[in-house]
């Protein structure tokens, strides 16, 4: 792995979107540490490699190895994303991907976009994914990491119709530093309140009430999407009756007969 704590020639330092200071400034009480990278391969990858006893977040400009589910990687455009990992040591009764989902569906609603969750891990506005989540178990506890893409210029051509950005959606330029303080804010409170993280996350489901086909385990289930339930885990009403799933779900396709 190849770290840096220096300042790349990408763009002047004084320039930077934040720094490991104003981070700091903006993180709740119970994060202990925070790192910043100007280039790193991953925030996650750092994090379980590192281990930290204490909450620590990681934040880059840069991630030269971005990575989301199924080692998926994930397109990381320098200084115009928001790259940032926490570790998470409290047990939290609640899938944590969904309270990380929540709360950045909340900050960008604080931000005035209409953003949507496609089960699990892909925040979405308009058809396009803008962000991605990616949790992960560690030695002490759970990693809970976010890409999103916040002025992206542009993608590489395969991905043109596939991703987004904040700013496409705005045609002005979001700052990092007070979308990060939202996220982190609005997740100290959702960790505490499921039934709050359940209503956010059925308001902004995607295919929520719609008829789906679900892929999970090799198999194929069909039914009307439910939303979750007080356990976090998702509902679908099959003609055979409901049947509930975890994260774990590989893929949801809707049915357009």
């Amino acid at each position: 792995m190849t770290l840096s704590k220096k300042t790349s020639n990408l763009q002047p330092l004084n320039e930077l979107p934040f720094n490991r200071e104003s981070i700091r400034r903006v993180s709740p009480s119970w994060i202990q540490d925070v790192q910043v990278f100007d280039v790193i391969e991953s925030t996650n990858t750092y994090l379980k490699d590192t281990a930290p006893l204490s909450s620590t977040l990681v934040a880059a400009h840069h991630q030269s190895a971005g990575r989301g589910t199924h080692q998926r990687s994930f397109y990381c455009a320098p200084h115009e994303g928001l790259y940032v990992s926490f570790s998470v040591n409290e047990k939290i009764d609640f899938p944590i991907s969904l309270v990380i989902g929540a709360s950045i569906l909340s900050a960008l609603q604080d931000h005035g976009f209409s953003p949507k969750i496609k089960w699990v891990n892909d925040i979405m506005i308009k058809n396009k994914k803008v962000g991605g989540i990616l949790c992960e178990k560690y030695t002490h506890g759970v990693i809970v990491g976010f890409g999103i893409n916040v002025n992206v210029r542009s993608f590489p051509p395969e991905l043109r119709e596939l991703a987004g950005s904040l700013h496409e959606f705005t045609h002005d330029d979001v700052k990092h530093l007070e979308l990060c303080a939202s996220i982190l804010n609005h997740f100290t409170i959702n960790m505490k309140h499921p039934r709050r993280v359940q209503h956010i996350v059925n308001q902004y489901l995607v295919h929520h009430q719609q008829n789906v086909t679900i892929y999970h385990c090799m198999k194929k289930y069909t039914g009307t999407l439910l939303g979750i339930n007080e356990a976090g885990h998702l509902l679908l009403n099959t003609k055979d009756g409901q049947v509930s799933f975890n994260t774990t779900v590989q893929s949801i396709e809707l049915n357009h007969d």
